[in-house]
């Protein structure tokens, strides 16, 4: 029985586990793209 709790809990806090991580891809994705973008506004700007 304590078996499932412990299962049970790591099924609850697993969504809040991953979403940090998550989240911080996408800001560095975002980031990356933003860099980038300017890099080539910066570039081919005549």
């Amino acid at each position: 029985m304590t078996k499932r709790k412990v299962q049970g809990s790591e099924k609850e806090t697993e969504p809040d586990a991953r979403f940090r991580p998550t989240l911080l891809k996408v800001l560095l994705v975002q980031v990356v793209a933003l860099v980038l973008l300017w890099l080539l506004q910066a570039t081919y700007h005549s």
